[in-house]
């Protein structure tokens, strides 16, 4: 399972982190996930199956990129 978020990027955060969610103000292109506090975000953080976690975080400008 492969978690990504791009500019509004609280649960990608928390994941990397190992800590709870913390609400940012939602600032992104990809408007379509652009949610600073996310509802359950807990069942998105632990939903990975164990040892199959990835997560990574894109900022805007290589999201236009592409």
């Amino acid at each position: 399972m492969l978690g990504v978020q791009a500019g509004c990027k609280p649960v990608a955060d928390a994941f990397h982190s190992g800590k709870d969610v913390v609400p940012v103000d939602g600032v992104t292109r990809a408007d379509s996930i652009n949610c600073g506090t996310p509802r359950n975000w807990r069942k998105a953080v632990h939903g990975f199956p164990p040892n199959r976690k990835v997560s990574c975080r894109l900022s805007d400008a290589e999201i236009m990129k592409r």
